[in-house]
């Protein structure tokens, strides 16, 4: 008995399936703390409280399970192998789906050789670079690509009649009840559910016509996604009516709409009545799932949920403005606001589908430059849809997973690397930092992706089942959430569309498929053997690139900012996505520092959890931010400049800081804050991650502070972090070795440059102005040999990049592409003028070289001004 149960446990192929991505994901994932919201899930799970908007209930329940039974590793290793294992059940469901579409679509089913079918469908689906670095992420990610799976794998299931329509009613209701506790995006996976019962139920004949099926399964999606914008109005409609009417607390709305629903429900199932419709009823219970978060939440920090009103806020995401964002009509930016004064327009100039709408500063600077006019396009919108959003936020993303990538580093909103051309080969960025996390697929997996869409149609019905989910999860999405240049700002947003490239793997076995059907048999073998090496070595291009298991940088980095806060300190930081990691470190540490978010500030939720903590911490009885004691005090002025004036807690909330300030050692702002609103200017800093004391004498302990987080300390670190914590560590390095110089503190000066200096030796770090700063720095202080290495390798290194920005110029967005050289351009001027006083016979050397980059340069710009 026990020889049968392991013989069928070795040929189950959803085991190995399992196991092999187990093994794979386990070895690459980053174990340590990683950036932007990994440790605001950690955190949350660990506090048993929301996430920031829609709030993902059911995956903080069994995150928060998940950590608790595993309380022998830490919570973010625990979250970490709970996205995991998601991973490794969809990537079993893939391969199921992948089984039933090789059956379909096979002139001839071998046994032997679906299992390689079903393989390189995980493996260019679920191993590609978004889903992978998705699958150990602390994230919703792998468990919402979990709930798609299985609900993709039950619509195919039913199609193939493998199960009843009842069956698949039931279980995607479940499916998607607690799919949506996860993430909304799991909604749209209804469409090509509506579909195939449409298809397969045959309620009516005008039904059997498959576009009247298409637009009733998109009416019924519209339907389902009204129903959800109703329910959660009636909630807040129904809470303040029991509020107002009869005292009661708001937060019985949620359990009166519950027994509403069952009884709906149950009245539908015993009448054996439009049953396609339980789904729509059974997707609102997902809201039930918000109430144990309602009061949740001691910790200040994190989103503290009171009542039923602002509970919907959150789900709403009214937090990003996402209700302010015009979907079919609304006015452009420039006709709410002057572009010159920026005041408010008064007029009803609204167009139909307008995308370029928001009037956030940024915004407004950069709409014109990715809208890149000429004399046939004035700036109407239509280049800013196909070159933003069509093509930068989706098809660049595309071809990123699917073609191939020059390096690893983020635009950060700068318009560079974006051609075709660039992916696929950069002779250029031979080395080095260009180099960086680069992978070179030669576009075959994009090749048989392509083949496949036309391949999948040879079943018309699965096609369009197909397709409706590849376009709605990727291209239509983005259209949908209509997004603004600033959502590149900060961070790549590939993970929006993940799902899309989950379903890239089935149209790339399904390419293959169709190549296979069609050749001589006597090639079959050798060409299905040469397909499957690609894949795996598709695969092992992107462990190469996703192996972050050396990654400790962010963790290292957090708990040596912490170690420089003096205990009892109050933080005022920016950023949530940054603040996270301090919350979630203070969280499992014993040392006494408030951390306040100025971001988070704009919330009420947020004002009330902190008013309510200082509250509980020290006595301010009828203190006021204009007392005399206070009125002269910076940090008033401080505190009075954070604080939103909305009301008349606000100014509670002020005086409350400012008495917890006075029981308090120090008080800590970051300094982009300070920068930006006109504080501590004088320090030139600019980095939105590095705390600034108020107090600013003591340059000893602030340069001991500095090179006490030494290179030594890090094993890896990611993109993001390189572009971004380490890029602002060396800033502030580099002005405090000028303080030092100016203060003839030269050994500490030679300490924290060397430290810098080791940084880039061990990391690779890329030879910018920091670099040539920190090098000019050296060579002050008499380090000739280290610094003239450094200098001359950021000047060849700034020389190649412009070759390469040149050479790669995107035509889609001229203006940008044009922009971001010239930044590097004048940079590269400034290296020359300063090198050329210490080494004039190198600038003699590299003189054509230096020539021919500037005029290839000014060509390139003259023919955009032109055209411009």
């Amino acid at each position: 008995m026990n020889q049968q149960l392991l013989k069928r446990f070795l040929q189950a192929k959803s085991v190995w399936v399992f196991s092999i991505v187990a093994i794979v994901l386990f070895i690459s994932a980053r174990w340590s703390m990683g950036i932007w919201d990994s440790p605001e899930f950690a955190f949350a799970g660990a506090n048993f409280q929301l996430t920031h908007a829609p709030g993902a209930p059911f995956y903080i329940l069994v995150l928060n399970l998940f950590q608790n039974v595993l309380f022998f590793i830490t919570p973010y290793k625990a979250a970490v192998l709970l996205s995991i294992i998601c991973s490794c059940v969809m990537s079993v469901y893939i391969f199921k789906i992948a089984l039933m579409l090789y059956k379909n679509y096979s002139n001839e089913v071998i046994q032997n050789e679906s299992w390689l079918y079903g393989l390189i469908a995980v493996g260019i689906g679920c191993l590609n670079l978004t889903v992978w670095e998705l699958s150990y992420e602390v994230e919703v990610y792998s468990m919402s690509g979990m709930f798609f799976s299985l609900v993709l794998y039950k619509i195919f299931q039913f199609y193939f009649d493998r199960i009843s329509i009842t069956f698949l009613i039931k279980s995607v209701s479940i499916l998607i009840f607690l799919s949506l506790g996860v993430h909304k995006l799991n909604l749209l996976i209804l469409l090509p559910v509506f579909y195939v019962i449409i298809r397969k139920a045959k309620y009516h004949a005008l039904l059997s016509n498959r576009f009247v099926s298409l637009l009733m399964s998109v009416l019924l999606l519209a339907i389902t996604l009204l129903f959800h914008s109703l329910f959660l109005k009636f909630a807040v409609v129904i809470a303040l009516f029991l509020q107002e009417s009869f005292a009661i607390t708001q937060n019985l709305a949620f359990p009166i709409l519950g027994i509403l629903l069952i009884f709906i429900v149950a009245v539908l199932w015993y009448y054996k009545k439009a049953l396609t419709t339980t789904i729509l009823f059974a997707s609102l219970f997902s809201y039930l799932l918000y109430m144990p978060f309602l009061n949740s939440g001691s910790e200040v920090g994190g989103y503290y949920i009171s009542d039923t009103e602002s509970l919907v806020n959150h789900i709403n995401a009214n937090q990003f403005g996402l209700q302010k964002t015009p979907i079919l009509l609304g006015k452009r930016y420039d006709e709410k606001i002057d572009i010159v004064t920026g005041k408010e327009k008064i007029n009803e100039n609204e167009i139909w589908f307008p995308r370029m709408h928001s009037t956030t500063y940024y915004d407004v600077i950069e709409y014109p430059k990715w809208d890149d006019a000429t004399s046939i396009n004035d700036h109407d919108g239509r280049h800013f849809t196909w070159s933003y959003q069509v093509y930068t936020l989706y098809l660049r993303y595309l071809g990123t997973n699917f073609l191939g990538r020059s390096n690893f580093h983020k635009n950060s909103g700068t318009h560079i690397n974006h051609t075709i051309s660039s992916y696929i080969h950069n002779p250029n960025a031979s080395k080095g930092y260009l180099n960086m996390g680069k992978t070179d697929y030669l576009g075959i997996p994009l090749l048989f992706i392509f083949l496949g869409i036309i391949y999948s149609f040879k079943n018309v019905d699965l096609g369009i089942t197909l397709g409706i989910t590849f376009l709605l999860t990727g291209l239509a999405i983005i259209l949908y959430l209509n997004p603004s240049p600033s959502s590149l700002r900060i961070r790549e947003r590939d993970y929006i569309s993940f799902f899309s490239f989950i379903v890239c793997g089935f149209y790339a076995m399904l390419g293959i498929l169709f190549i296979f059907n069609y050749l001589p048999k006597k090639i079959k073998k050798v060409f299905l053997i040469c397909t499957g090496v690609l894949a795996l070595l598709f695969v092992l291009q992107n462990f190469k690139v996703q192996n972050k298991s050396n990654e400790d940088f962010n963790e290292a980095f957090s708990t040596w900012i912490l170690e420089g806060i003096p205990e009892n300190s109050v933080v005022l930081a920016n950023g949530d996505n940054l603040t996270f990691p301090y919350w979630y470190q203070l969280a499992n540490s014993d040392k006494s520092i408030l951390w306040i978010n100025i971001e988070l500030l704009h919330l009420d939720s947020y004002r009330t959890q902190l008013y309510n903590y200082i509250s509980s911490q020290t006595s301010f009885t009828g203190l006021s931010p204009n007392d005399t004691v206070l009125a002269s005090s910076a940090k008033t002025t401080i505190i009075n400049e954070v604080i939103p004036k909305v009301d008349q807690e606000s100014e509670s909330l002020s005086a409350a800081i400012l008495s917890f300030l006075n029981h308090k050692n120090k008080l800590f702002i970051q300094s982009n804050w300070a920068i930006e609103n006109k504080i501590l200017v004088e320090q030139g800093l600019s980095s939105p991650y590095l705390l600034v004391d108020d107090d600013l004498t003591d340059l000893e302990n602030r340069a001991l502070n500095m090179i006490s987080f030494k290179a030594a300390d890090v094993d890896g670190m990611n993109s993001q972090e390189m572009n971004i914590l380490i890029d602002f560590y060396i800033k502030k390095a580099n002005n405090l070795i000028t303080q030092l110089i100016k203060n003839e503190q030269i050994d500490l000066a030679t300490q924290l440059s060397k430290n810098v200096a080791l940084f880039y030796e061990k990391f690779d770090l890329p030879r910018d102005g920091n670099a040539f700063n920190i090098a000019a720095r050296l060579y002050e202080l008499k380090e000739n040999k280290r610094a003239i290495e450094l200098m001359e390798n950021s000047i060849e290194q700034n020389i190649m990049l412009v070759e390469w920005m040149i050479e790669n110029k995107s035509p889609m967005n001229r203006q940008l592409t044009l922009e971001a050289a010239e930044s590097k351009v004048n940079l590269l001027d400034q290296m020359l003028v300063n090198y050329n006083k210490i080494n004039p016979t190198y600038i003699q050397n590299n003189l054509s070289k230096i020539q021919k980059v500037n005029t290839n340069y000014l060509e390139w710009k003259n023919s955009v001004s032109n055209d411009i």
